[in-house]
């Protein structure tokens, strides 16, 4: 501006965003990839707010517990169900929410539809914000039913072997 107040000048600033797009294309890329994997993983996988709410689940969960991923999200495990499976998965998500420890163990259900037992080797651990507080919680459940079957064959072979033992040592 001059004394009287006109415009007798400008300037311009140019900044250079190329690599700030690049950037958000790389990540919703990768969020691309990442999702694809969990969506079609055969692992049941959820992730819990701080008050044990499901804020995720996918696919083989909803399908696992006979539900759809709408009617299982924002609502904690003793909402669906009260059990003591559910008590204990509870507990779990409480103690890694208060701990920042993640913890693993086997869970054991019946299935709603069909009545057999599911197990699952669970996996819980702690999702820190920027701060290091727990702001959110992931499970990952993984299918052992087979595992569970082999190991009752085999306590029961055992058994068997032992009840031929015993006759052989009595016929002797």
């Amino acid at each position: 501006h001059d004394r009287q107040g006109n415009v007798i000048g400008g300037v311009n600033m140019l900044l250079d965003i190329t690599p700030r797009r690049e950037m958000e294309a790389a990540l919703r890329s990768r969020e691309t990839e990442f999702r694809a994997i969990i969506e079609n993983s055969p692992d049941d996988i959820a992730r819990y707010d701080r008050n044990c709410r499901r804020i995720y689940v996918n696919p083989s969960l909803a399908a696992s517990v006979g539900k759809t991923q709408q009617q299982l999200l924002g609502r904690t495990i003793l909402d669906d169900w009260d059990t003591p499976s559910a008590r204990r998965f509870q507990q779990h998500l409480l103690r890694v929410r208060d701990k920042g420890e993640g913890v693993g163990f086997e869970l054991s259900w019946p299935a709603a539809a069909s009545g057999e037992v599911l197990h699952r080797y669970v996996r819980i651990v702690p999702e820190f914000d920027a701060e290091g507080q727990v702001q959110s919680m992931l499970a990952v459940g993984r299918d052992i039913g087979v595992i569970k079957q082999t190991e009752q064959y085999l306590r029961h072979s055992r058994a068997l072997l032992r009840d031929l033992a015993e006759r052989r040592e009595a016929l002797l």
